[in-house]
Formats: C-alpha cells, structure tokens, sequence
C-alpha cells in the first residue's frame, strides 16, 4: 500500500490557499462597497444640509413677506404657493 500522506497534505495546502484568495477577495469586495457606500452618504448629507438651508432661507423670506403684508407667517406656505 502506497503512503498518500504527502498527497494530502498538498492538498490541504491548496485548500488552504484557496481559502486565503476567496478571504482576500471578500475583503476587497468588503472595502470597496464601503468606499461607495461613504461616498453616497457623503452626497446625501450634502444635499439634505443644502435642503436645510434651502429650508430655513425660505423660511425667513416667508416670514419678512408674511410681516410686510400684516400677517403672521404661516408655516404651511412653500416654494410651490409662490
């Protein structure tokens, strides 16, 4: 009977090997959708800070309308009732 110790220990080195590839593919895959993932979260944040200023700008320019016409301001009003 032939000794195929050898044999499987080359075998678990290639399984090994292939299990370190697969872990470092996984890995790279990992931080490249985190990469994406903070720079969508960074436009998003962009955007809504620029809607809040958007927001709070209409919100005063509402208010000196509101005042000059001898009103209180109404919170209802938007960019769509002007």
């Amino acid at each position: 009977m032939r000794d195929i110790r050898s044999d499987l220990q080359e075998r678990v080195n290639l399984m090994g090997e292939r299990i370190k590839l697969a872990n470092d593919h996984c890995e790279k895959m990992i931080k490249q959708l985190q990469k994406e993932r903070d720079a969508k979260t960074t436009e998003l944040k962009t955007r809504m800070a620029m809607m809040s200023k958007l927001m709070e700008f209409e919100q005063k320019d509402m208010g000196k309308v509101a005042l000059e016409a001898g009103r209180p301001a109404s919170p209802k009003l938007s960019l769509a009732a002007g």
